[in-house]
Formats: structure tokens, sequence, C-alpha cells
């Protein structure tokens, strides 16, 4: 019966890849940005600028290419081919890193989960992560292998390919630099892991920087990305996506808007990290690095300004590992539980489904799951030593 049960589900995930790669004109709009993006530069135009991507695409693009210059030269290659044999290329990588990530999970992480279970909330977990960087063309699944081999090395005290790992996941969106301070935390501890961190920040710096000296005159426009980007929950359901979209509605001094959307975001991670403390120091405690690691992600992923819907992939590990077996113990069944989480992503489907839930889900999902860790942490919810580790 699970096997027949990831069949399904693996099914379900080639359905979308064929979908995309049968219909190119209806995905992958993300990589249209990169494709073209790719070529302005090649053609001595400004890649930041959404007028020369629509110059070169033929099509009407609504989607700016916000990443760092370096990311381009990445992109080179592909922008060489014809349009629709880039697209074709780039969901076989896409393919193959889905598969390596899978992998990843389950001979570092998920030891004793079982296929189907993991397959169930890997492909439609927080309204279907997964199938959503698929549809879009997004470079989240590449983010991610790099981003959980590193986690993998760390996990097993391999600091220098964690490091390495760590660099490579940060260059499109910068902010997984974020997982170097696990060098600086207790957990690790030494002061060498100090120097570690300084190098990858230092690396990640000349990666993104560097690229600009021979074309200084796109610095600004790279960095006026940022000040021009707006976290919209439908396609961010982040802590900053909803605050952002309820001060919208509020009669404010002309101004005053961003400033007090910062401010609500402080005072939100405040309030996060002082409810949290007996679950992050009981995760420093633990004996099984994933744990601690788990925890992290979770935070991250909570406290991050900005998650894109497809990012929300970096919540399965946390969710298997911590949330499930945590459930379980308090009678919840791990297919109702994984069932819960999946239920949405249905509508993601290229034969649709009907809609579930709202644009914010992913991110009452997560919170919700946080919760249960921050109550079981207390020991309100089980008896004894907390690990909720399913094993790996």
């Amino acid at each position: 019966m699970k096997n027949t049960a990831s069949l399904v589900i693996l099914l379900c995930l080639g359905s979308v890849l064929i979908a995309a790669w049968v219909h190119p004109a209806n995905y992958q709009w993300d990589f249209q940005v990169y494709y073209n993006a790719a070529k302005a530069l090649d053609g001595g135009l400004d890649p930041y600028k959404i007028t020369s991507l629509k110059s070169l695409s033929g099509s009407d693009i609504y989607l700016g290419y916000r990443y760092p210059l370096i990311c381009l030269y990445l992109f080179a290659s592909l922008a060489r081919l014809p349009y629709e044999t880039a697209q074709h290329v780039w969901l076989l990588l896409k393919l193959v890193s889905i598969a390596g990530l899978l992998l990843i999970w389950r001979k570092y992480f998920l030891g004793k989960t079982d296929h189907a279970l993991m397959l169930l909330v890997a492909v439609f977990g927080f309204n279907a992560a997964m199938i959503w960087d698929l549809k879009a063309g997004n470079v989240s699944i590449f983010e991610q292998l790099f981003l959980w081999a590193g986690l993998a090395f760390f996990c097993n005290r391999r600091l220098n390919l964690f490091v390495a790992c760590v660099v490579i996941s940060a260059i499109f969106k910068i902010v997984p630099a974020a997982f170097l301070l696990l060098l600086i935390l207790p957990v690790v501890g030494g002061k060498r892991n100090y120097a570690r961190a300084a190098i990858g920040l230092i690396v990640i710096s000349a990666l993104v920087l560097v690229p600009f000296l021979a074309h200084p005159s796109l610095l600004h426009s790279f960095v006026s990305t940022f000040a021009a980007d707006e976290p919209r929950v439908g396609v961010n359901p982040s802590a900053m996506g909803i605050i952002g979209a309820a001060t919208k509605h509020l009669p404010l001094p002309s101004g005053s808007e961003l400033p007090l959307r910062w401010l609500a975001w402080l005072l939100y991670g405040a309030a996060l990290l002082f409810l949290s403390k007996s679950l992050i120091s009981r995760a420093r405690a633990s004996d099984d690095p994933k744990v601690f690691v788990s925890v992290f992600v979770m935070l991250y992923a909570l406290l991050v300004p900005a998650l894109m819907i497809y990012s929300y992939i970096l919540l399965i590990i946390p969710t298997l590992v911590l949330v499930i077996p945590l459930a379980e113990r308090v009678k919840i069944g791990k297919y109702v539980f994984g069932a819960l989480l999946a239920v949405q992503g249905l509508g993601m489907l290229p034969f649709r489904m009907g809609g579930f839930a709202s644009d914010i889900t992913p991110f009452l999902l997560a919170l919700g799951c946080w919760t249960l860790l921050v109550i079981g942490a207390r020991g309100e919810l089980n008896h004894g030593e907390w690990s909720g580790a399913s094993g790996g």
C-alpha cells in the first residue's frame, strides 16, 4: 500500500514536469527572466530593467531580474541555446537536483521515515512548495540542494564543506548566508569556527560584488531592485509579507508605512524568540545535531523578512524530523498530520483539484508547527526527554 502511495505521488510530480515540458509558454516564468537577463548582459543591455528583457523576449515579461550579476554568468551557456531547448535543459537539471535532494534527506536526516510519508510532505507540503518551484522555474531547488548538502556536512562536523555549500547556496538570494551563524553558536563551539564564518561571508561578498567591477553602472540597478521590492503575500507568505498586506489598509501618514512594517516585524521577531526560549535551549542541549539544525531552519523560515512560496521546501525536513514525531506522541497519526500539511498542495497539480487554502497558509502551517514544538519543549505535550528526531 505504501509503495503504491509513493508511486502515485511521484506520478503527480511527474505530471507537473510533463506539463512544463509540453507547454513551456505556461510555465517557467522565472527561468524566462534568467534567460533573457543573461542575453541582455551579453548584448550590452541592463539586465535589471524589465524593458531590456521585454525587448529580447518577444513576449510580455512582468518580472524583473533581482539576483547578483555573477548568476548571469552561470546562465550564459543556456542563453546561447534556443529558448525551448534551454528550458528543457533547465527542467532536466531540476529533475536531477530533486533526486539528489531526496537522496540527501533520506541518507542523512530521514533514515526511519517511510518513503510514502516523506514524499507526501515533500511534494505537497506547504502549498506544494516543490511543485511551485517546478512551475515557476525558480532557482530554489538548486539552492535547497546545496543548503541541505551543507547541513548534512554540518551534522557530521565536516565544517569546511558546510561553508562551501552555504556559499554556493547563497549566490542567488544571499540571505541563506545566515546559515553561517551555525558556526558561531554554542552548539559547535571553538574559535576556529568564527574564522570559518568570516571567510564564508567574505567569499559570498566577493562573489556578489567583484563582477560589478566590470560593469560598475549595473551596481546601482542591482541595489535599486531591493529598494523597489515589496513582499507580496500571495507569492511571499512571510511575516513581512503579511505585515505589509495589513498596513496597506491603515490610514498612515506619508512615508511612515515602511518604518512601521519594520517595527512590527522586529516586535514579532522579539516575541517569537522570547516565547521560544525553552525550545531553543532544549535543541541546543540535544545530542542529535539534526534536532538543533531543524529548529534553526524553522526559526530562520519564520523570521526571514521575505520567504517566497517555493522556499518553504526548507520546512520539509524539520516537519518530518521534529513535528510529526511529536504529533504522534499526542495521538495524531503521522499520515493524518502529513495530510493536513499536504491537502492544500493538490490545487497546484496540472489537473485542477480545487483550492483548499489561502495564500498565507504556508506561513500559518509553519507557525502552527513551531507552536506545537514550543509547547512540547515545555513538557506540556510529552513527559521525559524531548528529542523529536525521527532518526537517520
